[in-house]
């Protein structure tokens, strides 16, 4: 949730409203289909239907937390119809000005990598964030052998589980969901540790972000794994699509094309 003001403290002493923004903070980071997610939140209807509140009292109390700043409100159009207005929660930004001491020294440490002067000029942040994952992946003990490349979507997806534990530790909330057969994985961040300094400086710090996946990925047996990384994919929150350089085999089962938590 948002820092509080006195107006939006005032506005959550209210247990309906309490229980509307839990609600919106409650709903999964993916969604199959058009169910509602945190992206595209809840209608008024939405919402009195799931608390048992008419439209009306519905919409007045979205109303007044939006426009308090609690949540996020927004139109959003399907087909040729009118655009529905759907409510959202904004990010834990209290959670997420804290970094854990590990993942300050990991910032510090790949980003004074980046402006060190070198033979050949100094590295993008991207390349910093590649390197230091390749000096202390391995050191921090999430591998102590040659990893063979994933062959099946399970192998690769277990990959992909190790570089979301690295993500954990350093203070992320990832999420992470299969496509194209689960050869791609695509990696909600959410509480990112470095939330405040992302939106001021997205490029630097997404750019390293970049890096450490690709990195980390490289260290886990998958060289030429392709990484994106779209800043503020969702409020608050980055969307990471890794995708396997094999063609993966379908002989084993494909986790399902839908919210997983790895």
């Amino acid at each position: 949730m948002a820092p509080q003001t006195p107006r939006s403290a005032a506005l959550l002493v209210s247990p309906v409203r309490r229980r509307i923004v839990d609600t919106l903070e409650e709903l999964p980071l993916f969604s199959a289909d058009r169910t509602p997610n945190r992206s595209t939140g809840l209608t008024a209807a939405e919402v009195g239907e799931r608390l048992g509140l008419h439209v009306t009292s519905a919409r007045f109390h979205l109303e007044q937390l939006a426009g308090a700043g609690v949540l996020a409100a927004t139109f959003h159009r399907h087909g040729t119809g009118r655009p529905q207005k759907r409510y959202a929660a904004l990010p834990d930004r209290a959670t997420a000005a804290s970094p854990p001491d590990d993942a300050y020294r990991m910032l510090a440490e790949l980003l004074t990598e980046a402006l060190a002067p070198r033979e050949g000029g100094a590295l993008s942040p991207e390349d910093a964030g590649e390197r230091w994952a390749h000096e202390h992946v391995r050191r921090l003990g999430a591998v102590d052998e040659e990893l063979p490349r994933a062959q099946t979507p399970g192998q690769w997806l277990a990959k992909v589980g190790r570089v979301l534990d690295l993500m954990e530790s350093w203070g992320y909330e990832p999420s992470v969901r299969t496509t194209d057969h689960g050869r791609t994985a695509e990696v909600a961040l959410a509480r990112c540790p470095f939330l405040s300094l992302a939106q001021s400086h997205t490029e630097v710090v997404c750019a390293a972000h970049r890096g450490l996946l690709r990195g980390a990925l490289e260290v886990f047996g998958e060289p030429g794994a392709d990484v994106t990384l779209e800043p503020f994919a969702l409020p608050g929150i980055c969307l990471a699509r890794l995708t396997s350089p094999a063609v993966l085999s379908s002989e084993s089962p494909v986790p399902g094309e839908e919210s997983v938590r790895v």
